[in-house]
């Protein structure tokens, strides 16, 4: 296999990871492919001598924040929590993905997203179109007999999953996606496709009864108008009554769309469940009572962070949190702030934090870095997972989409880090350790 052919493998596989981690967090069984394509992968690339522990300022930040969790566990005295169970498992995945995945230059970066957005943009919509048949049934009165699971609570809304903000995300990030190829696409065939696309996806975001998705959704579509008169502006001026004779039609066809879906006599629009789903986002307005159950715990959170001495708020006091959590809001299960933030100031102190901010920030800094090259879909995608998932986990570690993004993100390696790590290269058959990018 020659050099080409070989950095392709480890687009696909970049791509095929995260197309899976948006589709497990959108299906209520999830997806059980995932450590079947990672051993395989790892041995593929063990038999090659092609296992690197990769070593930079970006990864450093990671490895650190890794140094600083376990350190946080060992403050337990003992204990280890099955918050802390869970998360040491993720943490295995996320030092395979830097195992086995080559670093990317700028050019295969914009490979991966490609392939990543293709994968969305074909599946979301057919989705989304399950997601809509399982609202109706639902609405009179139907359960899906592969959505049940035993001693757990129907999905609610569109959602195929528990946890309908998951859903969202993993949604929306299929919109970005069919934008993406809206923006490229010259055909109006294809134009139609995507804004039809984006209508069925959008439907489903405001039926699933996330108020996060409802106030992300806006935004995306506003972000869609603007990139549709942008690129009308950018036309030249013999081409712009064709453009607005396109965004007419379009603009028709998604209006057309929404309103015969939304419409059409499906006996939804008496049903308890659409009622609630209007409940939900009516209540977008009163942000203090629809947080309330968040605020809550970010207040004890600080509260806990007064009671610590200096040491604590520094270097932080472990994860008994959780269990001061579960006696606080009554719950049957081990609780937490619902913000990775203040969990990584609680466990790790203002250390942990700052490395965890810092951690987040990296990622960002690169894809602007680079936004004339591979363009603003996918730092708009990791705006979505933080805007969504900053509220959701335990730790940053929590939830395995988050970290694998971030290091998918860190791999892509500039000119000039190329050049000068060329030069620190250790013999690819010495296992693990590769400063090389």
């Amino acid at each position: 296999m020659n050099l080409q052919n070989k950095m392709f493998v480890n687009e696909f596989f970049l791509a095929l990871i995260s197309f899976i981690s948006v589709i497990s967090i959108i299906f209520s069984h999830g997806i059980p492919f995932m450590p079947i394509i990672f051993f395989v992968y790892f041995l593929i690339k063990l038999k090659k001598g092609e296992i690197s522990l990769k070593i930079n300022v970006y990864y450093l930040f990671f490895y650190f924040s890794l140094f600083l969790y376990f350190f946080g566990v060992a403050l337990n005295q003992g204990i280890i929590y099955q918050n802390n169970k869970n998360d040491i498992m993720n943490i295995i995945y996320y030092l395979l993905v830097i195992l086995i995945c080559s670093p990317m230059s700028v050019p295969k970066f914009k490979e991966y997203i490609e392939i990543f957005f293709k994968l969305l943009a074909l599946t979301i919509p057919l989705i989304s179109l399950l997601s809509l048949y399982k609202f109706f049934m639902l609405s009179n009165g139907v359960e899906l007999t592969f959505l049940s699971r035993v001693h757990e609570s129907y999905p609610k809304g569109t959602s195929l999953v528990k946890d309908y903000n998951m859903f969202s995300l993993g949604l929306s990030i299929g919109f970005v996606s069919l934008t993406y190829y809206y923006k490229k696409a010259q055909s109006l065939f294809i134009k139609m496709a995507c804004v039809t696309g984006t209508s069925i996806v959008g439907i489903s975001i405001y039926l699933s009864g996330s108020r996060r998705g409802i106030i992300v959704l806006i935004l995306l579509i506003l972000y869609l108008l603007i990139l549709t008169v942008s690129k009308d502006k950018a036309s030249s001026a013999k081409k712009r009554g064709y453009q607005r004779i396109k965004t007419i039609i379009l603009l028709a066809v998604f209006g057309g769309i929404l309103f015969n879906i939304l419409n059409h006599d499906l006996q939804i629009y008496s049903s308890q469940e659409f009622e609630r789903i209007e409940l939900r986002s009516s209540s977008i307005t009163d942000l203090e009572s629809s947080f309330s159950g968040r605020t809550n715990r970010w207040d004890y959170g600080f509260e806990l962070l007064g009671d610590s001495s200096f040491l604590q708020l520094f270097l932080g006091g472990g994860f008994n949190y959780l269990e001061k959590y579960q006696e606080k809001f009554n719950t049957s299960h081990e609780d937490y702030p619902h913000n990775f933030l203040i969990s990584a100031f609680l466990y790790s102190g203002i250390l942990g934090l700052l490395v965890v901010l810092i951690l987040l920030l990296l990622p960002m800094i690169k894809l602007f870095k680079h936004r004339q090259d591979i363009g603003y879909e996918m730092m708009l995608v990791y705006l979505l997972i933080l805007t969504f998932l900053v509220n959701s986990g335990n730790s940053i570690f929590s939830i395995r989409f988050l970290p694998i993004f971030i290091l998918i993100i860190i791999s892509v390696v500039d000119k000039n880090e190329g050049k000068s790590n060329q030069r620190k290269t250790i013999p690819e058959n010495t296992l693990l350790v590769s400063i090389k990018r």
